[in-house]
């Protein structure tokens, strides 16, 4: 069980309920509570926001006391409580003190060290996201959540989100979510800053309930999130360097835009099932829409999809998602098995940009659950489970160039749109037929009225350059998924074939005979990775 550090920088919060079970993680929680002069203005209510802010952390800390066991510490972090008038700002904006270190959960110290505090002095925010930072050990086994509820923004002329990317830079990678309580558009525009830059989320608050709901989501999120189960394998970003697994669960992330690989045994006329469980990871998008798609795949032994399974969640539920793909095995042989997650889309998959923009959600976490049923037959072909060797191969730009391949390797290069790569590839004598594959994705993009296709093109030249095979495949909207193309050839007398895999330009549905400008202007897509197989049908 991995060891979690949160690191908590709030004025007020809500109570844990037991849904979450503490013997199951280490938790290492230090709060940081602002005492700034803005905490003694009234809310709506008549209530000072540090009376607030004291009374909730308190009752925050008994209902911690009572479902902790031996594995949780609390600890207390304050700032502008010690201002002094006869102190220099530059004295005052270093008032941020470490009131009770993360040692067990000393429930009756914690409050009385809340209860004392007065609010006086400045909004060292991000010297206290600096000082939060050396409060604990990082290491891998550790993960580490900020939550940042402020009324007010940095006034001792600090960066809070330079900070941030200076931890990120030395490894301490900390998502923050930040709520704005009754904020200034100011404030708003830099709290929003913090979220985007560490990955986190922002939330408004303008009211006791609104912060009371908004603390409630972030806790549903830090606290109960889904904790994914299951084994720990490094899968691939491509089919060609997948890792070998078994039958049972494993666990990963997903960040947006991202896929990733496992490969499994499977027999002739056995089912194999793989469910996707996920908890998307919330974030905010422009208007308001948002939608993200998740998808699992299967691919056969020679690299053609067989099987896939999508679902796409809308907005930011606190519950998991769960799906699966299922198919029965035409032949001994390995499934390859992909996971996917899509960008941020509208309701008919066309992109929609987050807010704000520049915003890197945290991947989302997720388990791959895999089950086989039926019997391996005593006639199994062991030999179909070759390991297929895996290089990266820049293709050429023509025949004459084209880049020399072997058969049963998987070939990993990079495509950008209007691109062609060329192979070759030798035939060895009693060869009767060949089956090439290519497995790649589309890239994301935006287009003038939302019109996005692209084509892909895979074909196979006999050694005189002539054509023999050619397979196409149009793929719209931006899907998350990999995909394959697949032709058969009978070799007959040649000695070499060349294989080519070509992208289109961005067009409209009458193929590339009505191209279609990409939105905006000027702006070229990223190359997207590609892999070739050729085997022995």
């Amino acid at each position: 069980m991995k060891k979690i550090c949160f690191s908590f920088i709030a004025l007020v919060c809500v109570s844990f309920t037991a849904a979450y079970s503490y013997a199951e993680k280490s938790l290492n929680i230090e709060y940081i509570l602002d005492a700034s002069n803005s905490m003694n203005e009234p809310l709506p209510s008549a209530e000072k926001k540090i009376d607030v802010a004291k009374k909730v952390m308190c009752n925050l800390i008994d209902n911690i006391a009572t479902e902790a066991t031996g594995k949780v510490n609390l600890g207390l972090r304050i700032y502008g409580a010690n201002f002094q008038p006869t102190q220099t700002k530059e004295q005052a904006c270093m008032d941020s003190v470490l009131a009770l270190p993360m040692t067990g959960v000393n429930a009756s110290a914690l409050k009385e060290k809340i209860n004392s505090v007065v609010a006086a002095g400045f909004t060292p925010i991000a010297y206290s996201l600096e000082l939060a930072s050396k409060d604990f050990t990082v290491n891998q086994d550790n993960t580490n959540i900020m939550v940042l509820v402020s009324d007010g923004k940095e006034t001792c002329g600090g960066d809070p989100a330079a900070v941030i990317k200076k931890l990120k830079e030395q490894g301490f990678n900390v998502p923050v979510y930040v709520i704005g309580f009754a904020v200034d558009a100011d404030t708003k525009a830099q709290l929003e800053s913090i979220a985007s830059v560490s990955g986190g989320s922002y939330f408004t608050a303008d009211n006791a309930d609104q912060l009371t709901k908004s603390l409630a989501e972030i806790k549903q999120r830090a606290f109960e999130e889904y904790e994914s189960t299951g084994k720990e394998v490094t899968p691939s970003d491509n089919i060609g360097g997948a890792p070998e697994i078994a039958e049972g669960e494993y666990k990963g992330a997903l960040a947006m835009h991202e896929t990733k690989f496992y490969k499994v045994k499977v027999y002739k006329g056995q089912i194999i099932k793989s469910a996707f469980i996920v908890k998307k990871t919330p974030y905010e998008a422009s208007n308001g829409v948002i939608n993200q798609t998740f998808t699992v795949k299967l691919f056969d032994n020679s690299g053609k999809d067989v099987a896939s399974q999508a679902m796409t969640i809308e907005g930011n539920p606190a519950e998991v998602s769960s799906f699966k793909a299922e198919w029965t095995a035409d032949k001994d042989g390995w499934v390859y098995i992909s996971v996917s997650a899509s960008k941020n889309h509208d309701t008919i998959g066309k992109p929609n940009s987050l807010y704000p923009k520049d915003s890197v959600p945290a991947a989302s976490s997720y388990t791959l659950k895999v089950n086989i049923k039926g019997e391996k037959a005593e006639a199994s072909d062991e030999s179909m489970f070759q390991k297929y060797t895996y290089r990266d191969l820049p293709g050429g730009s023509g025949f004459e160039k084209a880049a020399e391949i072997k058969l049963n390797e998987f070939i990993t290069e990079s495509i950008y749109m209007k691109e062609t790569r060329f192979y070759k590839l030798p035939i060895k004598k009693g060869t009767v037929k060949i089956n090439v594959s290519a497995v790649t994705r589309k890239p994301w993009y935006q287009a003038m009225n939302s019109v996005i296709n692209m084509t892909y093109t895979l074909k196979i030249c006999d050694e005189d350059w002539a054509e023999i095979a050619s397979q196409s495949l149009t793929v719209g909207d931006n899907p998350s998924e990999p995909f394959s193309i697949s032709a058969v050839v009978e070799v007959g007398t040649n000695e070499e074939l060349y294989i080519s895999l070509s992208s289109s330009e961005n067009h409209g549905n009458l193929g590339q005979k009505d191209l279609v400008d990409i939105y905006p202007e000027g702006f070229r897509p990223d190359a997207t990775k590609f892999t070739i197989l050729a085997v022995e049908e």
